[in-house]
């Protein structure tokens, strides 16, 4: 896979110095960036750079006809005089899934050496959005991906903003902020960027510390456009205050938030990978992948495995890259993979879809292997059954943590963040509280939340004047009417404890697991409790 716009440059020339006939180049929406690439390339080479496009041609309306363009590009007495030429073919791909004697034609040019031969080098590019070229060109050109713009590229696009602006004193930046600036740009192409920068500038009036946050927002809703992508930017993730337990995993990430610091450079330290949460469902796994962002400084992106799944040949496997891709453009990102179980649970030997679902997993696994960028991955999982053993392996992830249903100490700091989340300010007493924690014994994160929702409702029933506001009774009624998941899945339940007992970091540091109930004493843990 091409990691930078360097490495796409390199491949570019080494097709045209052997001759091959015929690229397709997707750009996305980098059609600028691609063409500025093509004609530094051209101009490298002693070549010239001649466009063709449906609307104009070869400019004024010469060779409109995409059949006559082919014929133009393989004649000497034609519209292109040099002998040695980069051609930019735009968005001929519509047509060739359109007029079968222009799919006959190309194929035909190809095939007979046409374009570059002995005699001339044409070295003929199809500048197109995506990769919804005739399938049956396919065999005849190779397939080249823009990737996203590097920092150089950013600062370029900054810098194009800056000079647009017409008054003097508003251009005026610290070189500390505009880094910054350019940082929080990564992950967008450069129109992007320029567009992102000037609505910034229409909102705040100058350069600014408040314009890192507008960026940040307005790539949450650029990044929706990718359809498998959840942008959430560092302001909107939750605090490790939010979430109960969790203090082993807690610890292990303040030992590593060095590497995505200043200091990580001369330090030389190796980016952390990832890592891996299994445990039972509704144990806050998803929200501590928030509180892992936030240890570590960066933005979280949500990736929708599923989604990436398309009935076109092809798509779905280009989805997969485009991903990878955005997430390793974003210069350091905490990438969640929620539920991966439920999308590659038996991926290695997934036969019903034609392979895809196979070839998606192994491309995760490589680029899980190399990865070399800031992107730490987290993945969950509900279930263990059909996991392959090779997605779970050192080297792929840093660690593997273990998330059971919450200790007697757990539940009474996850009672007390739900409450103090709804302003519901009410105070139990020992023996109140030893009742709540015992009947809550085996019950997830979920459904202690829940049982709070249920029992503001049910005292604003019984009690308008209680502003939803609960007794211990009412809290303990809504325990009781609940049935948590581990006596629905009890089976599941305990496959995943026995997993994690053994070959798992328990998250909250515990060596063993707990089966018995026991009445504890939380009156060190309440200020409020006599």
């Amino acid at each position: 896979m091409l990691r930078n716009i360097n490495e796409v440059a390199a491949k570019i020339s080494a097709y045209i110095r052997s001759g091959v006939q015929c690229v397709q180049l997707v750009v996305g929406g980098q059609a600028n960036a691609a063409e500025t690439m093509l004609k530094a390339i051209a101009n490298e080479r002693e070549m010239d750079y001649v466009s063709w496009n449906p609307a104009t041609g070869f400019g004024k309306n010469v060779c409109i006809n995409p059949v006559q363009a082919i014929e133009a590009i393989t004649s000497d007495t034609g519209p292109i005089t040099s002998k040695r030429a980069l051609i930019a073919v735009h968005d001929m791909h519509y047509d060739l899934n359109a007029i079968p004697a222009l799919v006959s034609s190309l194929k035909l040019a190809i095939a007979s050496n046409h374009f570059s031969n002995p005699t001339r080098c044409r070295t003929v590019f199809l500048i197109t959005t995506n990769q919804g070229l005739n399938q049956d060109l396919l065999p005849y050109v190779k397939v080249i991906e823009m990737v996203h713009p590097s920092r150089e590229q950013l600062e370029v696009a900054f810098n194009k903003v800056q000079a647009a602006i017409n008054d003097p004193n508003k251009r005026v930046i610290s070189d500390e902020l505009k880094h910054t600036i350019v940082s929080t740009l990564a992950g967008l192409n450069c129109p992007d960027a320029e567009s992102v920068l000037a609505e910034c500038l229409v909102k705040h009036g100058r350069w600014c510390e408040d314009i890192i946050e507008t960026i940040e927002e307005e790539k949450g809703l650029l990044l929706k456009k990718s359809e498998v992508l959840t942008y959430s930017p560092k302001s909107e993730i939750m605090s490790g205050d939010e979430l109960g337990g969790f203090t082993d995993l807690k610890s292990w990430l303040e030992e590593r938030k060095v590497a995505y610091s200043s200091e990580a450079e001369d330090l030389q330290l190796d980016m952390p990978k990832g890592l891996v949460l299994i445990g039972v469902p509704g144990t806050g796994k998803s929200r501590a992948a928030q509180v892992i962002a936030r240890v570590l400084g960066q933005p979280l992106i949500r990736f929708d495995i599923g989604a990436v799944f398309n009935s076109l040949v092809g798509e779905s496997e280009r989805r997969t890259r485009e991903t990878i891709q955005t997430a390793d453009a974003m210069g350091g990102c905490v990438l969640l993979i929620d539920e991966a179980d439920k999308v590659l649970g038996g991926a290695s030997e997934s036969t019903g879809d034609s392979g895809v679902t196979r070839r998606i997993f192994g491309q995760l696994l490589t680029w899980l292997a190399e990865k070399k960028s800031k992107t730490f991955v987290v993945l969950t999982m509900n279930r263990i059954n059909g996991m392959p053993p090779e997605l779970l392996r050192r080297g792929r992830f840093d660690e593997i943590f273990f998330v059971d249903t919450p200790d007697e100490e757990e539940r009474k700091t996850i009672f007390d963040i739900h409450m103090r989340k709804r302003n519901v300010n009410v105070e139990f007493n020992a023996k109140e509280w030893t009742k709540i924690i015992n009947a809550s014994e085996g019950f997830v994160g979920a459904e202690i939340e829940q049982a709070i929702i249920a029992a503001r409702f049910n005292a604003y029933a019984n009690n308008p004047e209680s502003k939803a506001t609960f007794s211990s009774k009412e809290l303990l009624a809504a325990l009781n009417d609940l049935v948590p998941v581990t006596k629905v899945d009890p089976e599941n339940i305990e496959q995943i404890r026995v997993f994690g007992k053994d070959r798992a970091r328990n998250v909250s540091g515990r060596k063993s697991l707990k089966t018995n109930v026991r009445a504890v004493d939380l009156s060190f843990k309440d200020p409020n409790i006599a």
